[in-house]
């Protein structure tokens, strides 16, 4: 457990319970009362529904299971084949790996496959991307000398928290040795003795990843008190932007003692690369349109996915690492919604884009449950199903449902909510 001493007494301490009281949060940043959300998150297209009370766990699905194997695998093209023919490993491909020293198969999941995958197509190392297989079919009992199998592979470029992003390009620092950056986590070892040796490695390259992006939240944090100057945002925004960068700080401190503690290897971020952040004077209006992205959904889709994975942890250690990171991405968030407010209120006619932006926000399909989900989750981290899952509750239950909220308080009376889809005139 990292060293730095818990703020109890810290407004930011208490993790959000639910999705109910995340948006309860992000609606008082924006001065606005906590019934209105409640009214609006009900006329969500397709029904989000939630109580003002609401402490239910709000991210209950169906996300954990048994991978189903048929014994008679489809056709597919070879992953040669696919990164001769595309330049790097997509889709549907049969991947072959061989047998072990008596002849047996590895089990259908994701640990060895997606090591074949970056060792043949590492993705670029400036990038916040990995490879992932999701195991479709196998090992094929028509090849006896192989063990041959059936994947979809996919990238995955999803960020924990605030992103450091330059022209559409997410950036994190490469790894290194370096231990500064490490805290210390005593993880307990009969948390440890229960998950397979290959789920804890796969969890400690999940901290990784955490880690670098937590790092470069620093840097993003750093960009928005600049961006927040530029456009004479009031102190108090520019005071607590400065403050999230020693958040994020300590996010990344304790993500990389995780990180160490699972995987038994120190390691730290390199040279950020921040080449162009800021190139030119950045106006009001792309300065909102970062921030709706990359802080009023991401950071409160962050501080969902804290809190969920809190809740699953089985390691006190890492569950506290998680709690602090839930109730600070939760603050982090409610910070941008309160500058898109003050946004708003100097330029009106940039809620028409802000509207089109939430809108056109396309719910993600959720993934085939994943057969570790229940073992990553003791160790602190989600499943891509979960994660999956966690991003659309957080959409329609708490960022649609506060947008309509903001939307409607700077148009005037709430309008009823059959017309609240409609836009404000």
């Amino acid at each position: 457990m990292s060293s730095r001493a818990p703020q109890l007494d810290h407004p930011r301490s208490t993790p959000p319970g639910s999705l109910g009281q995340l948006r309860r949060q992000l609606l008082a940043a924006m001065g606005l009362p906590a019934a209105l959300g409640v009214v609006l998150a009900g006329c969500a297209p397709g029904g989000v529904t939630l109580d003002d009370d609401d402490e239910e766990s709000p991210w209950r699905s169906d996300d954990t299971g048994e991978v189903q194997q048929s014994r008679q695998c489809p056709a597919a093209p070879g992953l040669e084949a696919v990164i001769a023919e595309h330049g790097e490993p997509r889709g549907e491909l049969e991947l072959c790996l061989p047998t072990g020293a008596e002849g047996e198969c590895p089990h259908l999941d994701d640990a060895p496959l997606t090591k074949v995958l970056q060792d043949n197509s590492p993705p670029p190392e400036e990038s916040y991307c990995s490879w992932y297989a999701d195991g479709r079919c196998g090992p094929e009992p028509s090849i006896v000398d192989e063990c041959c199998y059936v994947i979809e592979v996919y990238m995955d470029c999803a960020v924990e928290g605030r992103p450091l992003t330059v022209d559409g390009e997410q950036r994190v620092a490469p790894t290194s040795g370096d231990p500064a950056w490490t805290g210390a986590c005593e993880v307990d070892p009969g948390v440890l003795a229960g998950v397979p040796e290959a789920v804890r490695q796969r969890a400690a390259q999940g901290w990784t990843r955490a880690a670098l992006a937590e790092h470069a939240s620093v840097a993003s944090f750093a960009t928005f008190a600049l961006q927040l100057l530029a456009v004479g945002a009031p102190p108090e925004l520019v005071a607590r932007a400065t403050a999230a960068m020693a958040d994020e700080i300590g996010h990344a401190r304790d993500a990389f003692a995780v990180a160490a503690a699972l995987g038994g290897e120190i390691l730290g971020p390199g040279a950020l690369p921040v080449a162009g952040v800021l190139p030119r004077q950045p106006g009001l209006r792309e300065v909102l349109l970062d921030t709706l992205r990359d802080g009023c959904l991401n950071e409160s889709v962050a501080a969902t996915e804290a809190a969920l994975a809190a809740a699953r942890c089985a390691d006190p250690a890492i569950r506290a690492v998680l709690e602090r990171v839930a109730a600070e991405e939760a603050a982090h968030a409610a910070l941008a919604w309160a500058f898109l407010r003050w946004a708003l209120e100097q330029e009106p006619a940039l809620a028409a884009e802000v509207d089109a932006w939430i809108d056109g926000l396309v719910l993600p399909e959720l993934p085939q449950a994943d057969p570790e989900a229940v073992a990553l989750g003791c160790l602190g981290r989600l499943d891509d199903r979960s994660r999956v899952h966690a991003w659309r509750r957080t959409l329609d239950g708490v960022a649609r449902p506060c947008w309509r909220a903001l939307r409607d308080a700077l148009a005037g009376p709430r309008r009823p909510c059959a017309e609240a889809g409609a836009p404000a005139h």
